[in-house]
């Protein structure tokens, strides 16, 4: 009787040194302050809120709060009815909206990045 054989794995590739790898850069960026100058279309949201709900804390103590979730800048600033006031600072900002500008000089900066080869993207807040 003849002797069974094990299968023969197929063989592995050759791994890739390090020199071999392709380097990608990629740019990563946020709308808000960053690619877009929205600050304008904030303080006037923030600005409705104020009237509509008798909030007498100014636009410069939310703005240090900017970049959390919406609910937990509320709680920090002992604001009640978060839910409704976030549907308010919504609805003035797309009434606002046409006062965002992008910064000076940032559609070059992006074809700069562009053309040196990196990949660019937008990221999504949370708020």
């Amino acid at each position: 009787m003849p002797a069974q054989h094990a299968p023969v794995a197929a063989p592995l590739p050759p791994r890739k040194k390090m020199e071999d790898a392709v380097t990608q850069h990629v740019l990563l960026l946020d709308l808000d302050g960053v690619l877009v100058d929205t600050r304008p279309v904030m303080q006037e949201a923030w600005r409705a809120v104020q009237q509509r709900h008798g909030i007498d804390l100014p636009f410069e103590r939310y703005e240090q709060h900017l970049g959390r979730p919406f609910n937990d800048i509320m709680e920090r600033l002992e604001l009640a009815d978060a839910d409704r006031i976030h549907q308010t600072y919504v609805e003035a900002s797309k009434a606002v909206s046409p006062l965002a500008r992008s910064f000076e000089g940032m559609e070059e900066v992006l074809h700069a990045f562009a053309a040196a080869g990196w990949r660019l993207g937008r990221v999504l807040g949370s708020g």
